[in-house]
């Protein structure tokens, strides 16, 4: 199945309203090692670590890398024994781009947008009340897995230093 057309997005556009409050959250980047992309995103690049976690229910480790003008990456790996990134590595054996994430402010109507324009969003979940989210398959959306969340703000706080964190997860 492809992509709907620009018609039936532009369709559902005037029905709806523009204001999803839709905007660029990040671009997540995966790898067999987390570790592996340190020297790149963080080292080379200049970005800087903002804090990581462990999602056990599904199986991987991230770490949020942030870069002027709010641009981030989230560096990710799987947690040892889990097969979440299999079929990814299976394609992609060194790692590469998972997902790109937009976070938007209205995500019963971005769902009702994307529904209407013909994408068939997966994966819709609202177990947590500040994390709101839903994917598009890649064959729907040229090739990249789209996450569309809500979420609050990212915060400043005191925060383990990228060295530590490093050390706590090997």
């Amino acid at each position: 199945m492809g992509a709907p057309g620009p018609d039936a997005a532009q369709q559902a556009k005037d029905v709806l309203g523009d204001d999803i409050g839709c905007h660029f959250d990040h671009v997540a980047i995966a790898a067999p090692r987390l570790r592996d992309l340190v020297p790149l995103w963080v080292d080379a690049l200049g970005g800087e670590f903002l804090g990581g976690g462990d999602n056990t229910r599904v199986g991987y480790r991230t770490a949020r890398i942030a870069y002027s003008g709010g641009f981030a990456v989230e560096l990710m790996e799987p947690l040892p024994g889990s097969d979440f990134f299999g079929k990814f590595f299976e394609k992609n054996p060194n790692g590469g781009v998972h997902h790109i994430t937009m976070n938007v402010d209205h995500h019963e109507l971005a769902y009702d947008r994307l529904i209407a324009a013909g994408y068939e969003p997966f994966g819709r979940s609202y177990d947590n009340p500040t994390w709101h989210e839903m994917f598009l398959h890649p064959k729907t959306a040229h090739g990249v897995l789209v996450q569309v969340v809500r979420h609050p703000p990212h915060t400043d706080g005191p925060r383990e230093t990228l060295a530590d964190y490093l050390a706590r997860i090997e």
